[in-house]
Formats: structure tokens, C-alpha cells, sequence
């Protein structure tokens, strides 16, 4: 048998996200002190600046070729703490603010009952503000009826409240499928005008 590895493993270190103190590499950095005042210094100006005032040096930008790095003499526990809140806050909002793509299924004989229970859980998609794909399966001779299938589509479709068919029914293979979208202010203002025009 292979002996075992008895080297201790490295603890894992999470990689930090700002230089601070004798862990930046510039020689002079553009520094903003406590009160908002910058100034060009050399580096050990700025850390003898944040050790008097008993805070740190965070490199806070990198600059580029033809400018210094931007330090901040700040305290780094606590800025630490307020990015983390603010990273969190912005990913929870991305979550909140992505459009998930829903699926409901069923077959072109399926009854009125299940229609209606598979709408009320296609209706919660669409309150969500998610795009929901509608797919009917097909199965062995149910290919010969289409047309049922298209009724059967049309059916469920009308089960559901403020939503809008973003195209037209397509076929691919033995499946046909529509995509559904939450009905907007500027989807319902498009068909009033285009209602108004056909009535003129």
C-alpha cells in the first residue's frame, strides 16, 4: 500500500481583496486621510500617518501606469464589515431581479381539472415576474392530433391572468411549446393603440 500523506495540511486562506499596511507594493500612493484630505506621499509617509492616527492603510484603488495607487487611512475590521453588507445587499438584489425561466408540461388530452391546478402554480410563476415555457408532450399516435393539442394550449392559456404569449406556438419534435411573460404597462398601452387603429 502507498503510505499515507502525514503532512499537515496548509489552513485554506481566503484571498483578501485590498492591499493594506507593508502589504502594498507602491512606492508613493495618493493618500485620503480620516478627514477627506489627499495628498501624493511615499509610502512610508502614509503608513506613519495611519500608525499615528491607529488606523490602517487600505490600497483602495490601483491606478493605472501613469498615476499612484489611491490609499485610505481607515479602520480595516470596520470597512471590512461595511463592504461585506454592501456586497451582500447587491447580490440579493441581483437574485431578487433575475428572471428565472419556468416550465410547466402536460399532454394534449389532459383534463380541464389538471389544467387548472397546473395554471394556478403557472399563475404564482408569472406574479413573480418569471418567464414561463408551456410545453405539451407528445406521445406515440398523439402526433396525428394537434390540433387538440393546440385547443388544449389555448385552454390553459386563458386560465391565466395577465399574462401575454411572447410568440406564437412552435413545434420541435414531439413537443410544442409557447413562451409566456407577465403582461407589462407598455405591452397593455401597444394593444390599445393597435385596437384603436383596427377600429379606425
Amino acid at each position: 500500500m502507498k503510505p499515507r500523506n502525514t503532512r499537515p495540511r496548509r489552513p485554506f486562506r481566503k484571498e483578501e481583496k485590498y492591499f493594506v499596511g507593508r502589504n502594498i507594493r507602491a512606492r508613493e500612493v495618493r493618500c485620503i486621510d480620516a478627514e477627506g484630505n489627499h495628498s501624493v506621499l511615499p509610502i512610508q509617509k502614509a503608513l506613519d500617518l495611519a500608525e499615528e492616527q491607529e488606523l490602517d492603510l487600505v490600497q483602495i484603488s490601483s491606478g493605472s501606469r501613469e498615476e499612484v495607487p489611491t490609499c485610505k487611512i481607515l479602520d480595516y475590521s470596520k470597512f471590512k464589515y461595511e463592504q461585506s453588507k454592501k456586497d451582500k445587499a447587491a447580490k440579493k438584489k441581483q437574485r431578487e431581479n433575475a428572471v428565472k425561466i419556468k416550465e410547466i408540461k402536460f399532454r394534449p388530452s389532459t383534463g380541464d381539472n389538471d389544467l387548472k391546478t397546473k395554471a394556478k402554480h403557472a399563475q404564482e410563476f408569472i406574479d413573480d415576474g418569471h418567464r414561463l415555457k408551456v410545453t405539451i408532450i407528445f406521445r406515440g399516435r398523439e402526433m396525428a392530433y394537434k390540433n387538440v393539442a393546440r385547443e388544449t394550449l389555448d385552454t390553459f392559456v386563458g386560465y391565466l391572468n395577465g399574462a401575454i404569449c411572447e410568440s406564437d406556438r412552435s413545434m420541435s419534435g414531439r413537443f410544442m411549446s409557447v413562451m409566456i411573460s407577465k403582461k407589462t404597462e407598455s405591452t397593455e398601452s401597444t394593444e390599445s393603440t393597435e385596437s384603436t387603429e383596427s377600429t379606425a
